[in-house]
């Protein structure tokens, strides 16, 4: 027999990325290696950042729709955000000319087999008001060409809170970036991780974690789409604490299974 607990540290296993991980860090040594060799001295820097860099990924067998995000970090601005793209478009084409290659702006992707890449141009600006600044391309329905990013700080942060949180955050956003998979990914994963992460949790544990997400989560939804898939784990939410408080332990994996399989 299986509680809500057990079931969710069973599944937290399943997400894990770590069969991945070499063959993915194999990838982007090889990545950064093509973008230094092509771009030489234009480039400041080449980073990944995103969900690979937070450990918030979740394997391609799980979520077809995982990336790893690279910033190609140039060292001037000397163009319009296309033009940075359409640089890293005639890259990507010479240097994986067999994968997928495709633009998402703000990003070029690159589909390899069992890994997608998202690159991102970007560029350090130098203030004497506000320091130094890491901007990426801005919206293309705007007239903003270049906004402003800090991906490491967001990751500092997020560490931070999960220590305070007994290591139970990063394990919370994995459990529904997978259930917003399985929902055709009704809500945009950072802005669902971001969610999480901004939440003020009663309780540290698991179990009420992943409670308190579950019953607040409707208050991010905004679309039809998110807000039936809400709908559907409010009842699955309400569906687990009767069993628990009923002592049903035997139903509790098979209720698990219906919305959240392993």
């Amino acid at each position: 027999m299986t509680d809500v607990n057990s079931y969710l540290l069973q599944l937290i296993k399943r997400l894990s990325f770590e069969d991945y991980r070499e063959s993915a860090e194999t990838s982007i040594s090889y990545l950064k290696q093509s973008l230094w060799g092509t771009f030489q001295n234009q480039l400041k820097d080449v980073s990944v950042f995103g969900s690979f860099d937070r450990q918030t990924i979740l394997p391609p067998d799980v979520d077809k729709e995982a990336d790893v995000d690279v910033m190609v970090i140039f060292k001037t601005n000397e163009f319009k955000p296309q033009t940075y793209l359409e640089k890293l478009r005639k890259f990507s084409e010479k240097a994986y000319s067999r994968s997928e290659i495709f633009p998402d702006f703000p990003t070029m992707v690159i589909e390899l087999k069992n890994l997608k890449f998202e690159l991102v141009p970007a560029y350090w600006k130098n203030s004497a008001f506000d320091g130094d600044k890491l901007y990426i391309p801005g919206s293309p329905s705007k007239d903003v060409k270049w906004i402003p990013t800090n991906p490491a700080e967001f990751k500092a942060r997020l560490d931070k809170k999960n220590t305070t949180l007994k290591g139970n955050l990063l394990p919370i956003i994995l459990i529904f970036k997978y259930w917003n998979s399985l929902n055709n990914h009704a809500f945009l994963s950072y802005l669902l991780e971001k969610f999480i992460f901004d939440k003020s949790y009663e309780k540290s544990d698991l179990k009420s974690m992943f409670f308190q997400v579950s019953r607040e989560l409707q208050n991010l939804a905004t679309t039809e789409s998110q807000k039936a898939a809400v709908k559907l784990l409010l009842e699955k939410r309400r569906r687990l604490l009767v069993l628990e408080k009923e002592n049903l332990l035997e139903y509790i994996e098979q209720e698990m299974q219906t919305f959240l399989p392993i």
